[in-house]
């Protein structure tokens, strides 16, 4: 009995990394960035913003535009799964973003450990709270999302460094770590 019960857990094991093996996503898409004039901010704010009518705060303003499509092949155990978009920039930012209802601005345990798991995602070691954390934002979008593969972020600040932004998309199912992939650059569009 206590050999059928190895077996059976050795069995169970492999099914459940064999399972996980057969989770993979290939994500394409690119992003452009650009520094808007006074009548592009003004707009821009008035379609982010839930109160237009206050104006926005002062300082340089930098919209990002970022468009992927994805090729998701998931089956169980992968029930629950979401993109995490890195927009990378310098700190203290006011950022806005748009993506429909679906999206949310934030971090979380799970954004940290991705940015710890794959190296070429930049961190601030000094961060306030202890260890590291993102140099950025990062935003969560559920996979399963109708309006899934946009997203338009706009940052403000006192300076904004063009050759900070990039933009990156990490794919995960419950709570796994699945596929990270920076996004090209579009140059026509900055």
């Amino acid at each position: 009995m206590i050999a059928t019960l190895v077996v059976a857990s050795v069995v169970a094991v492999v099914g459940w990394v064999g399972a996980w093996s057969t989770i993979d996503v290939r994500i394409q898409g690119a992003y452009s960035a650009r520094v808007l004039n006074a009548d592009e901010a003004q707009q821009a704010w008035a379609e982010l913003h839930s109160f237009p009518s206050t104006g926005p705060p002062p300082g340089e303003k930098l919209l990002v535009v970022a468009e992927w499509t994805d090729e998701q092949r998931t089956r169980w155990p992968a029930t629950d799964c979401d993109f995490i978009v890195y927009v990378t920039h310098s700190g203290f930012m006011y950022v806005m973003a748009h993506q429909g209802d679906g999206y949310a601005l934030g971090s979380s345990g799970l954004a940290e450990r991705a940015a710890r798991h794959y190296v070429d995602i930049p961190v601030m070691e000094d961060h306030p709270i202890g260890g590291s954390a993102f140099q950025g934002s990062n935003f969560f979008i559920p996979a399963a999302h109708p309006e899934v593969g946009e997203l338009r972020v706009l940052l403000m600040g006192e300076h904004e460094d063009m050759d900070l932004i990039r933009v990156g998309i990490l794919f995960t199912c419950n709570d796994r770590l699945i596929r990270f992939t920076w996004l090209e650059a579009d140059k026509l569009m900055k």
